[in-house]
């Protein structure tokens, strides 16, 4: 499991590095609406990269966020963004403010985090 570094957009733009998913999972800090995950899939099959949510309405946990990265026949990218820090954020402890990812399978499958502030 890694912390996936975020990226900062300007005005000169910006040639992101991706980072390959890690097996257990891995996890962004969530600063708000600003922020952008690129998931690139490379593999001939389609990924789920499930975003694990922490919020509960009336007692009823909100389902976890799954998202289909299509089958690549070459390249297929993701983009998933305004991530609401009080449905996904990490409450406490050592990942507080940050979103816990996790993947169908993490082989051939990639990641940048893009700051947009």
């Amino acid at each position: 499991m890694a912390d996936i570094a975020v990226q900062s957009l300007t005005d000169v733009g910006l040639a992101p590095t991706y980072t390959a998913a890690s097996a257990g999972g891995d996890k962004i800090v969530n600063a708000g609406a600003n922020q952008v995950l690129i998931i690139r899939n490379k593999n001939a099959s389609s990924r789920t990269v499930t975003l694990t949510t922490t919020k509960t309405v009336n007692g009823l946990a909100v389902a976890d966020r799954a998202v289909v990265v299509a089958a690549a026949s070459g390249l297929q990218e993701r983009f998933i963004g305004k991530l609401d820090k009080s449905v996904y954020n990490i409450a406490s402890g050592e990942h507080a403010g940050k979103v816990s990812l996790s993947y169908s399978t993490e082989v051939d499958l990639s990641i940048a985090h893009i700051s947009l502030d």
